[in-house]
């Protein structure tokens, strides 16, 4: 009977830590003018380095750190480049995913809008809301900023229907680079 008890408290302290360790993502939507007028910095750009580490003790126990060099400013001020922080990645055998955060790729050209982070890196805002791909319009040529056209979200097998690396979104969200800067109050 003593070893029963044992067990039931080992099991019952077992329980009640993982359930404390867990986490869950929780993302509140956006409206564009949040999104946008909210940021600290908006940047379009390409990502030209990704690398992933290990954070002993932290929430996120992987990130990775992604540097896009700059192409524009739409808000704020920075050099010709900028870090930023995602959370997950994998580093040697050890890969973490963050359902509901933006996915980078190198060479990707993007349009971010971001948060300042504690130290020298920025967040992107709202998670993966705030990560737009430029993509050139045939017609007339003008760059757009399309939120997620392939859903480039991690987790994103729950939210389509194949198991496909790029499953495209039905009708995307989608600025000018013009609207953006008059969403922020910036002239081109």
């Amino acid at each position: 009977m003593k070893n029963a008890k044992r067990i039931a408290l080992i099991l019952l302290a077992f329980i009640v830590a993982s359930a404390a360790s867990a986490g869950a993502t929780s993302v509140m939507k956006l409206d564009t003018d949040a999104l946008f007028t909210g940021a600290d910095l908006i940047v379009a750009g390409t990502v030209t380095q990704l690398q992933s580490r290990k954070i002993e003790g932290a929430a996120t126990p992987v990130v990775t750190d992604a540097v896009i060099k700059i192409e524009m400013t739409l808000k704020g001020e920075a050099a010709d480049a900028v870090t930023v922080r995602i959370p997950g990645g994998k580093v040697g055998e050890f890969g973490l995913m963050v359902p509901g955060s933006p996915v980078l790729e190198k060479g990707d050209r993007i349009l971010l809008s971001l948060e300042k982070g504690k130290k020298d890196f920025y967040r992107i805002r709202g998670f993966h809301q705030g990560r737009f791909s430029l993509i050139e319009n045939p017609e007339n040529g003008k760059t757009v900023a399309v939120q997620d056209p392939f859903r480039k979200i991690a987790g994103k097998s729950e939210m389509c229907e194949s198991e496909e690396t790029d499953c495209p979104m039905s009708d995307p969200v989608k600025f000018t680079l013009d609207e953006i800067r008059r969403i922020v109050g910036k002239k081109p």
